[in-house]
């Protein structure tokens, strides 16, 4: 009894199995490292870049860790995030380039000083205010 109908399509789903291997994996690393050690920053959007007119697929944000300026990027699938907006990120300690907006928690006018080497946590019980 054949599985198969065609190599072609064994091929093809050995090819989409590993695909999906390959995410578990990375997915699992991120995880991992981010589980680590992580601090709290204040990321202001530089760009972003669309799937479609009603999508965003990817922000880029300005920080500034441990004296120096990176640009990193986060997925996000709602709306329009303006140049200039201030979020919350979340990063490694070790490797910075590994990180997460929260993006439904508010960045407060106000808050203008941000410790060189991040926060612990999000400060002043940001998080509570949703």
């Amino acid at each position: 009894m054949k599985v198969f109908k065609s190599k072609e399509q064994r091929n093809l789903i050995v090819f989409f199995t590993s695909i999906v291997i390959i995410c578990l994996i990375l997915y699992a690393r991120t995880r991992y490292i981010m589980s680590q050690c992580t601090k709290v920053t204040v990321g202001t959007v530089k760009r972003t870049t669309f799937v479609n007119d009603s999508a965003v697929k990817t922000v880029y944000f300005d920080i500034e860790y441990n004296g120096e300026k990176l640009t990193i990027d986060d997925d996000y699938g709602g709306k329009m995030k303006n140049k200039g907006e201030r979020y919350f990120i979340v990063l490694s300690c070790t490797r910075p380039n590994f990180s997460e907006a929260y993006w439904d928690i508010p960045v407060p006018d106000t808050l203008k000083f941000i410790p060189q080497n991040g926060w612990d946590k999000i400060p002043y019980n940001l998080e509570k205010i949703k």
